[in-house]
Protein backbone atom coordinates (compact mmCIF):
# COMPACT_ATOMS: atom_id res chain seq x y z
CA UNK A 1 0.00 0.00 0.00
CA UNK A 2 1.88 3.41 -1.08
CA UNK A 3 0.94 6.41 -2.25
CA UNK A 4 2.01 9.78 -3.52
CA UNK A 5 0.17 12.30 -1.45
CA UNK A 6 -0.13 11.48 2.42
CA UNK A 7 -1.69 13.49 4.85
CA UNK A 8 -0.56 12.57 8.23
CA UNK A 9 -3.14 14.00 10.54
CA UNK A 10 -2.21 14.50 14.29
CA UNK A 11 -4.51 17.63 15.66
CA UNK A 12 -3.15 17.15 19.08
CA UNK A 13 -0.54 19.23 21.20
CA UNK A 14 2.77 19.79 20.89
CA UNK A 15 4.44 16.85 22.57
CA UNK A 16 2.02 14.47 20.74
CA UNK A 17 2.97 16.22 17.53
CA UNK A 18 6.98 15.73 18.29
CA UNK A 19 6.55 12.28 18.69
CA UNK A 20 4.36 11.58 15.20
CA UNK A 21 7.36 13.32 13.23
CA UNK A 22 9.65 10.15 13.09
CA UNK A 23 6.70 9.23 10.85
CA UNK A 24 7.09 11.74 7.82
CA UNK A 25 10.92 10.66 8.06
CA UNK A 26 9.99 6.93 7.68
CA UNK A 27 7.44 7.33 4.82
CA UNK A 28 9.57 9.59 3.09
CA UNK A 29 13.21 7.22 3.62
CA UNK A 30 10.62 4.35 2.41
CA UNK A 31 8.98 6.17 -0.66
CA UNK A 32 11.14 9.01 -1.42
CA UNK A 33 9.16 10.36 -4.18
CA UNK A 34 6.14 10.68 -2.03
CA UNK A 35 4.55 14.08 -0.85
CA UNK A 36 4.16 14.27 3.09
CA UNK A 37 1.81 16.74 4.36
CA UNK A 38 0.58 17.02 7.96
CA UNK A 39 -2.63 18.62 9.40
CA UNK A 40 -2.50 20.47 12.66
CA UNK A 41 -3.08 22.73 14.96
CA UNK A 42 -1.71 26.24 14.04
CA UNK A 43 0.43 26.58 17.33
CA UNK A 44 1.94 23.55 16.65
CA UNK A 45 3.31 24.58 12.80
CA UNK A 46 6.79 25.81 14.28
CA UNK A 47 7.36 22.06 14.98
CA UNK A 48 6.12 20.69 12.12
CA UNK A 49 7.55 22.87 9.74
CA UNK A 50 11.12 21.85 11.08
CA UNK A 51 10.85 18.45 10.24
CA UNK A 52 12.98 17.93 7.17
CA UNK A 53 10.64 15.46 6.00
CA UNK A 54 7.08 17.62 5.85
CA UNK A 55 6.09 19.31 2.81
CA UNK A 56 3.66 20.91 4.06
CA UNK A 57 1.84 21.82 6.85
CA UNK A 58 -2.01 22.24 6.80
CA UNK A 59 -3.72 23.75 9.25
CA UNK A 60 -6.49 22.16 11.06
CA UNK A 61 -8.82 25.69 11.56
CA UNK A 62 -8.78 26.32 7.92
CA UNK A 63 -9.48 22.93 7.00
CA UNK A 64 -12.22 22.32 8.65
CA UNK A 65 -14.39 24.99 7.13
CA UNK A 66 -15.35 23.57 4.04
CA UNK A 67 -14.44 20.32 2.88
CA UNK A 68 -13.75 21.35 -0.84
CA UNK A 69 -10.55 22.75 1.42
CA UNK A 70 -9.27 19.10 1.91
CA UNK A 71 -10.95 17.71 -1.53
CA UNK A 72 -8.85 20.57 -3.11
CA UNK A 73 -5.16 18.83 -1.77
CA UNK A 74 -5.53 15.84 -3.73
CA UNK A 75 -4.49 13.25 -1.19
CA UNK A 76 -4.05 9.54 -2.00
CA UNK A 77 -3.60 8.68 1.55
CA UNK A 78 -4.72 10.04 5.12
CA UNK A 79 -3.19 8.50 8.12
CA UNK A 80 -5.78 9.15 11.43
CA UNK A 81 -2.62 9.20 13.98
CA UNK A 82 -4.69 10.64 16.37
CA UNK A 83 -8.34 9.77 16.50
CA UNK A 84 -10.40 12.54 15.88
CA UNK A 85 -14.16 11.96 14.97
CA UNK A 86 -14.57 15.25 13.16
CA UNK A 87 -11.22 14.63 10.48
CA UNK A 88 -12.10 11.46 9.61
CA UNK A 89 -15.60 12.02 8.77
CA UNK A 90 -14.29 14.90 6.91
CA UNK A 91 -11.63 12.97 4.91
CA UNK A 92 -14.20 10.49 3.92
CA UNK A 93 -16.38 13.69 2.63
CA UNK A 94 -13.79 14.88 1.17
CA UNK A 95 -13.89 11.58 -0.94
CA UNK A 96 -9.72 11.00 -0.07
CA UNK A 97 -9.10 6.97 -1.65
CA UNK A 98 -7.35 5.57 1.25
CA UNK A 99 -7.97 6.60 4.67
CA UNK A 100 -5.82 4.38 7.64
CA UNK A 101 -6.65 4.24 11.15
CA UNK A 102 -6.53 1.98 14.06
CA UNK A 103 -9.38 -0.48 14.34
CA UNK A 104 -10.59 0.25 17.58
CA UNK A 105 -12.81 3.64 17.45
CA UNK A 106 -16.36 2.85 16.10
CA UNK A 107 -16.19 5.71 14.31
CA UNK A 108 -13.63 4.49 12.46
CA UNK A 109 -15.36 1.63 11.19
CA UNK A 110 -17.28 3.93 8.43
CA UNK A 111 -15.40 6.54 8.15
CA UNK A 112 -12.31 4.50 7.41
CA UNK A 113 -11.31 1.96 4.66
CA UNK A 114 -7.85 0.80 5.76
CA UNK A 115 -7.06 -0.61 9.40
CA UNK A 116 -4.35 -1.24 11.98
CA UNK A 117 -4.95 -3.75 14.67
CA UNK A 118 -3.19 -2.92 18.11
CA UNK A 119 -4.43 -1.12 21.72
CA UNK A 120 -2.52 1.76 22.90
CA UNK A 121 -4.08 1.08 25.72
CA UNK A 122 -2.62 -2.19 26.76
CA UNK A 123 0.99 -1.77 24.88
CA UNK A 124 4.41 -1.64 26.16
CA UNK A 125 5.73 0.31 23.61
CA UNK A 126 5.99 3.75 23.59
CA UNK A 127 3.96 6.30 22.15
CA UNK A 128 6.36 7.34 19.06
CA UNK A 129 7.19 3.31 18.40
CA UNK A 130 3.06 2.77 18.63
CA UNK A 131 2.61 5.86 15.65
CA UNK A 132 5.28 4.17 14.01
CA UNK A 133 2.96 0.74 14.16
CA UNK A 134 0.38 2.94 12.24
CA UNK A 135 2.95 2.91 8.66
CA UNK A 136 2.65 -1.11 8.64
CA UNK A 137 0.56 -1.19 5.47
CA UNK A 138 3.12 1.13 3.63
CA UNK A 139 5.20 -1.93 3.75
CA UNK A 140 7.50 -0.17 6.52
CA UNK A 141 8.50 -2.10 9.56
CA UNK A 142 6.97 -1.27 12.70
CA UNK A 143 9.98 -2.76 15.38
CA UNK A 144 11.61 0.97 15.61
CA UNK A 145 13.55 1.15 19.00
CA UNK A 146 13.68 4.66 20.81
CA UNK A 147 17.49 5.23 19.83
CA UNK A 148 16.10 4.42 16.44
CA UNK A 149 13.46 7.10 16.80
CA UNK A 150 16.48 9.75 17.72
CA UNK A 151 17.62 9.45 14.29
CA UNK A 152 14.06 10.15 13.12
CA UNK A 153 13.37 13.52 14.18
CA UNK A 154 14.12 15.21 11.30
CA UNK A 155 15.09 18.57 12.32
CA UNK A 156 16.32 20.73 10.11
CA UNK A 157 19.70 22.15 10.27
CA UNK A 158 18.49 25.15 12.17
CA UNK A 159 20.82 27.40 13.53
CA UNK A 160 18.67 30.35 16.06
CA UNK A 161 20.12 33.32 16.76
CA UNK A 162 20.73 32.89 20.60
CA UNK A 163 22.07 36.17 20.69
CA UNK A 164 18.64 37.60 21.26
CA UNK A 165 17.97 35.86 24.33
CA UNK A 166 21.33 37.66 25.60
CA UNK A 167 19.46 39.05 28.73
CA UNK A 168 18.19 35.18 30.10
CA UNK A 169 21.28 33.03 29.24
CA UNK A 170 24.95 33.93 30.80
CA UNK A 171 28.11 32.03 30.61
CA UNK A 172 27.09 29.26 33.84
CA UNK A 173 24.86 26.35 33.20
CA UNK A 174 21.61 27.81 31.35
CA UNK A 175 18.57 25.60 33.12
CA UNK A 176 14.64 25.73 31.62
CA UNK A 177 12.86 24.39 34.58
CA UNK A 178 9.54 24.20 33.42
CA UNK A 179 7.12 23.28 36.24
CA UNK A 180 3.38 23.66 35.00
CA UNK A 181 1.46 21.22 32.22
CA UNK A 182 -1.81 22.85 32.01
CA UNK A 183 -3.06 20.13 34.05
CA UNK A 184 -2.00 18.13 31.40
CA UNK A 185 0.89 15.76 33.67
CA UNK A 186 1.20 14.90 37.06
CA UNK A 187 3.13 17.79 38.00
CA UNK A 188 6.45 17.58 40.75
CA UNK A 189 5.27 19.97 43.74
CA UNK A 190 5.91 23.24 43.07
CA UNK A 191 8.05 23.36 46.47
CA UNK A 192 10.33 20.51 45.25
CA UNK A 193 11.20 23.22 42.47
CA UNK A 194 12.14 25.71 44.86
CA UNK A 195 14.08 23.10 47.27
CA UNK A 196 16.09 22.41 44.18
CA UNK A 197 16.66 25.84 42.79
CA UNK A 198 17.98 26.55 46.43
CA UNK A 199 19.71 23.51 46.24
CA UNK A 200 21.48 24.01 43.05
CA UNK A 201 24.78 26.31 43.31
CA UNK A 202 24.67 29.21 42.02
CA UNK A 203 28.07 30.01 40.57
CA UNK A 204 27.43 27.10 38.43
CA UNK A 205 23.43 27.24 37.31
CA UNK A 206 21.39 29.99 35.44
CA UNK A 207 17.66 29.41 36.17
CA UNK A 208 15.29 30.33 33.74
CA UNK A 209 11.56 30.18 34.75
CA UNK A 210 8.79 29.47 31.56
CA UNK A 211 5.42 28.68 31.26
CA UNK A 212 2.30 31.03 29.92
CA UNK A 213 1.72 34.31 31.89
CA UNK A 214 -1.05 32.49 34.26
CA UNK A 215 1.28 30.03 35.38
CA UNK A 216 3.65 32.32 36.44
CA UNK A 217 1.34 34.31 38.15
CA UNK A 218 0.36 30.84 39.90
CA UNK A 219 4.54 30.17 40.77
CA UNK A 220 4.09 34.11 42.40
CA UNK A 221 1.68 32.53 45.21
CA UNK A 222 2.95 29.08 45.03
CA UNK A 223 6.58 29.81 45.77
CA UNK A 224 7.18 33.44 45.56
CA UNK A 225 10.59 32.73 47.41
CA UNK A 226 12.00 31.66 43.81
CA UNK A 227 11.90 34.99 42.35
CA UNK A 228 14.59 36.44 44.94
CA UNK A 229 17.02 33.82 43.81
CA UNK A 230 19.69 35.81 42.24
CA UNK A 231 20.61 33.35 39.79
CA UNK A 232 16.74 32.82 38.60
CA UNK A 233 15.09 34.42 35.98
CA UNK A 234 11.14 34.50 35.13
CA UNK A 235 10.85 34.11 31.23
CA UNK A 236 7.01 32.87 32.05
CA UNK A 237 4.78 34.62 29.11
CA UNK A 238 7.91 35.73 27.54
CA UNK A 239 7.75 34.25 24.13
CA UNK A 240 5.15 32.75 21.24
CA UNK A 241 5.89 29.05 20.85
CA UNK A 242 8.04 29.25 18.29
CA UNK A 243 10.50 31.89 19.48
CA UNK A 244 9.84 29.38 22.90
CA UNK A 245 10.96 26.74 20.16
CA UNK A 246 14.25 28.33 19.91
CA UNK A 247 14.94 29.32 23.26
CA UNK A 248 15.07 25.81 24.58
CA UNK A 249 17.57 25.14 21.70
CA UNK A 250 19.68 27.65 22.83
CA UNK A 251 19.70 26.93 26.67
CA UNK A 252 21.98 24.12 27.96
CA UNK A 253 19.36 22.02 29.42
CA UNK A 254 15.65 21.41 30.78
CA UNK A 255 13.86 19.62 33.08
CA UNK A 256 9.83 19.31 33.46
CA UNK A 257 7.36 16.94 34.08
CA UNK A 258 5.66 15.44 30.42
CA UNK A 259 4.68 18.30 28.76
CA UNK A 260 5.39 19.51 24.86
CA UNK A 261 8.53 21.54 26.19
CA UNK A 262 10.51 18.57 27.37
CA UNK A 263 9.77 16.19 24.55
CA UNK A 264 11.48 19.53 22.45
CA UNK A 265 14.25 19.99 24.37
CA UNK A 266 14.72 16.02 24.15
CA UNK A 267 14.35 16.09 20.35
CA UNK A 268 16.35 18.73 19.49
CA UNK A 269 19.32 17.14 21.50
CA UNK A 270 20.03 18.93 24.63
CA UNK A 271 19.72 17.71 27.83
CA UNK A 272 16.85 17.18 29.08
CA UNK A 273 15.40 15.67 32.85
CA UNK A 274 11.75 14.60 32.43
CA UNK A 275 9.97 13.63 36.35
CA UNK A 276 7.07 10.81 35.92
CA UNK A 277 4.88 8.97 37.70
CA UNK A 278 5.35 4.77 37.28
CA UNK A 279 1.91 4.12 36.94
CA UNK A 280 0.32 3.39 33.56
CA UNK A 281 -0.45 5.03 31.17
CA UNK A 282 1.25 8.26 32.08
CA UNK A 283 4.43 6.36 32.76
CA UNK A 284 7.73 7.21 30.99
CA UNK A 285 7.97 3.88 29.16
CA UNK A 286 4.77 5.56 27.31
CA UNK A 287 5.43 8.56 27.22
CA UNK A 288 9.65 9.62 28.22
CA UNK A 289 11.54 12.25 26.23
CA UNK A 290 13.60 10.36 23.59
CA UNK A 291 17.03 11.88 22.63
CA UNK A 292 20.85 11.74 23.02
CA UNK A 293 20.68 13.49 25.90
CA UNK A 294 17.26 12.77 27.54
CA UNK A 295 16.87 11.22 30.42
CA UNK A 296 13.70 10.66 33.17
CA UNK A 297 13.08 10.04 37.03
CA UNK A 298 9.65 8.11 37.65
CA UNK A 299 8.39 7.82 41.77
CA UNK A 300 6.39 5.12 42.90
CA UNK A 301 2.92 6.21 43.78
CA UNK A 302 -0.63 5.77 42.93
CA UNK A 303 -1.77 7.76 39.86
CA UNK A 304 -3.69 10.21 42.02
CA UNK A 305 -1.08 11.35 44.46
CA UNK A 306 1.63 14.26 43.36
CA UNK A 307 4.80 13.47 42.03
CA UNK A 308 7.05 11.95 44.98
CA UNK A 309 10.47 12.40 43.84
CA UNK A 310 13.30 13.16 46.13
CA UNK A 311 14.56 16.75 45.76
CA UNK A 312 18.33 15.08 46.28
CA UNK A 313 17.00 12.19 43.96
CA UNK A 314 16.88 15.02 40.91
CA UNK A 315 19.85 17.19 42.22
CA UNK A 316 22.31 14.26 41.57
CA UNK A 317 21.02 13.86 37.86
CA UNK A 318 21.44 17.74 37.40
CA UNK A 319 24.73 18.59 38.93
CA UNK A 320 26.38 16.10 36.74
CA UNK A 321 25.37 18.13 33.90
CA UNK A 322 27.82 20.71 34.65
Amino acid sequence: MTADRIIISRTDNIGDVILTLPMATAIKRKYPNSTILFLGKPYTRGIINSCAYVDEYLNWEEIRRDVQNLSDIGADLIIHVFNNREVAELAKKARIRKRLATSHRLYNLWTCNRFVHFSRRKSDLHEAQLNLKMLTPLGIKNNFSPDDIIDLYGWKKLAPDCKRFSTYFNAKFNLIMHMKSYGNAKEWPAQDFLSLAQLLPQDKFNIILTGTVEEGDQLKKEIPQIFNLPNVTNAAGKFDINTFFDFIQCSDGLISCSTGPLHIAAATGIRALGLYPSARPKHAGRWGPIGRQAEYIEDTNPMDAPLNIPVQQVYDKLIKWV
